[in-house]
């Protein structure tokens, strides 16, 4: 015959192990880490967007994520030279002018290559409009990567300045650059960082700003393009969508919003 306290102490030894293999189990379920998924062959993050943007996780020609990339003037689909007093395209295609570096691009007229595609147009109040994202002959990011990725319009770098946190982030290591790491509320982050601009023959501020193409040509003038901006070490927010001859080269941060990856988990 069993003694109470005998039964007693095997009902409790069978009540703890069961509630171990519950918490070991829901634990395991905590700390699954889900993959960023990758899409034509280049690795996105949802940053849990109310657009449903999905944002690259490095620059156009980067080889990793703390690269700078290669550097692009707008609309052009092949890259400058990171180099000073190397390879800088003063014949610049999409604004059918040759750059002096004296004077600004004389681009955003009828005679503009965009203009006369229907790529840029401007309204009754004298506004200019139009946006080269997805468009095979001057989208890089179309071109470059294929498939969905495009270079964000102005509407999407807004998105990522107001509704993510932006954290900087300093680096001594030689080939990684500093910049920010840039979070959306679901937690999930990016790293962008600061690359500097090519203007003319000069690599200028190459380790203190972040200069990042949109695809959307501003409003003021169709001769200037927006793009995202951020300084070194500023206060959290300081980045802004500023605006800036097209003829300049910057960096290009590709975006998707194919979501079908989500149906193959």
């Amino acid at each position: 015959m069993i003694k109470k306290n005998t039964l007693w102490s095997s009902l409790v030894m069978m009540m703890v192990t069961m509630l171990s293999i519950s918490i070991v189990s829901c634990g395991d379920d905590e700390e699954e880490i889900i993959p960023n998924p990758v899409i034509d062959g280049h690795e996105a993050v949802d940053l849990g967007l109310p657009s449903g943007t999905l944002w690259a996780t490095r620059n156009i020609g980067a080889y990793g994520v703390y690269d700078r990339g290669k550097f692009f003037q707008w609309g052009e689909i092949t890259s400058i030279n990171n180099d000073e007093n190397v390879n800088w395209n003063s014949n610049y295609k999409p604004g059918n002018v040759v750059y002096t570096g004296t004077s600004s691009a004389a681009c955003g007229t009828e005679s503009d290559v965009m203009y006369v595609d229907n790529i840029i147009n401007q309204d009754a109040m004298g506004n200019w409009n139009g946006s080269i994202a997805g468009n095979s002959k001057y989208d890089a990011a179309t071109v470059n990567w294929g498939g969905s990725w495009k270079m964000p319009t102005k509407a999407q770098m807004d998105e990522l300045i107001s509704k993510c946190t932006w954290t900087y982030t300093n680096s001594d290591v030689d080939g990684v650059f500093s910049g920010y790491t840039v979070t959306g509320k679901n937690g999930n982050s990016i790293f962008l960082p600061l690359g500097g601009y090519r203007h003319y023959m000069n690599l200028d501020r190459g380790s203190s700003c972040g200069c990042y193409w949109s695809a959307t040509v501003c409003q003021n003038s169709a001769a200037k393009a927006y793009y995202l901006t951020f300084e070194i070490n500023a206060v959290s927010g300081n980045a802004n969508v500023n605006q800036e001859d097209r003829i300049y080269g910057f960096n290009i941060r590709p975006v998707s919003n194919d979501t079908s990856y989500k149906n193959k988990n």
